[in-house]
């Protein structure tokens, strides 16, 4: 991956990743590949996914998602199939890692509190053994507000999800937390068990990509399985060509079993959905009308030429 840095040492990534839970590795992702993802990301958020358009989805006030990233540009497989990013993650969670999840998201500027201090539930809550995760996060844009906040040292495998808010942080973790400031291009490696939080106020709108690593064999909690998580992934044919046997195994090549009952996903606004189709429904109606009576206005036009002619 020529736009990426070739020194990265696995070894000491890997150490930092055990030792705190999250690496901040700036100015990572360089030249056209970082180019290549804004680029796509500023195409995304024109408009929303709607119909035939094929745009951003917006589930809460302050995050615009771009969804299904590597049907997009070669620049996503280049980050998610990056050597020794895979060397960490097969280290960390081990040989049978597949990512998940390919997403992004613009978050709105805005001086409110959002995003709370957070470790993150995606397993089944019965397993006894908390399953390790890792997810890469790429910044889009320069980050110089809004960071991404890791208390470092905070993940655990008996770490069960919670929410905490910032005088629990202080009194229990003082002194480490990890600011994530930094250019575009920047890159994140963090363990999600840990406690997070994106940082307020958002002074300006904050784009990033983020990739989520696990084994696919982990079964995962049914809220993520009604809201469409963590399905096969969407790629494009344009991009496998070169692909080693082992990167088609990252991707999920051949995996059975993980669409199983979950589509389609549920609908966050279904009354808001169906006001919509109606709309939809009653205007294409109507243009078919409309054409209708056109062809019949044209065809009643024809006829008193077709007569002279007969006569």
């Amino acid at each position: 991956m020529s736009d990426t840095a070739s020194t990265l040492s696995v070894g000491e990534v890997h150490a930092q990743l055990a030792r705190d839970g999250v690496v901040v590795l700036p100015s990572l992702i360089q030249g056209q590949c970082l180019k290549a993802m804004q680029s796509v990301f500023e195409n995304a958020l024109q408009h929303p996914s709607w119909n035939t358009w094929t745009g951003y989805e917006q589930n809460e006030r302050w995050r615009l998602l771009v969804e299904n990233l590597l049907i997009y540009d070669q620049s996503f497989y280049d980050l998610a199939l990056q050597p020794q990013i895979n060397e960490v993650i097969a280290q960390y969670i081990g040989a049978d890692f597949q990512l998940m999840e390919a997403r992004g998201w613009e978050t709105i500027a805005t001086k409110r509190k959002f995003h709370g201090w957070h470790n993150d539930a995606w397993y089944d809550p019965s397993l006894e053994t908390i399953p390790r995760e890792l997810k890469v996060a790429c910044y889009l844009t320069d980050v110089e507000s809004g960071q991404f906040q890791y208390v470092k040292g905070s993940h655990s495998p008996a770490k069960r999800p919670g929410h905490w808010n910032d005088k629990q942080i202080e009194q229990q973790y003082p002194d480490v937390i990890e600011n994530a400031f930094g250019p575009a291009g920047t890159v994140v490696l963090f363990d999600p068990t840990g406690i997070h939080r994106q940082a307020s106020p958002v002074l300006t709108p904050r784009r990033i990509v983020m990739l989520n690593y696990h084994d696919p064999s982990v079964p995962i909690q049914q809220q993520d399985k009604e809201w469409g998580r963590y399905r096969p992934l969407l790629l494009n044919a344009e991009f496998l060509g070169d692909l080693s046997s082992e990167q088609q195994r990252i991707l999920g090549f051949g995996v059975k079993g993980q669409l199983g009952s979950w589509f389609p996903k549920h609908r966050r606004f279904p009354a808001m959905h169906r006001r919509i189709q109606r709309r939809l429904s009653t205007h294409v109606r109507w243009l078919d009308y409309r054409g209708q009576v056109k062809w019949f206005v044209q065809a009643l036009r024809k006829i008193p030429a077709k007569i002279k002619e007969r006569f």
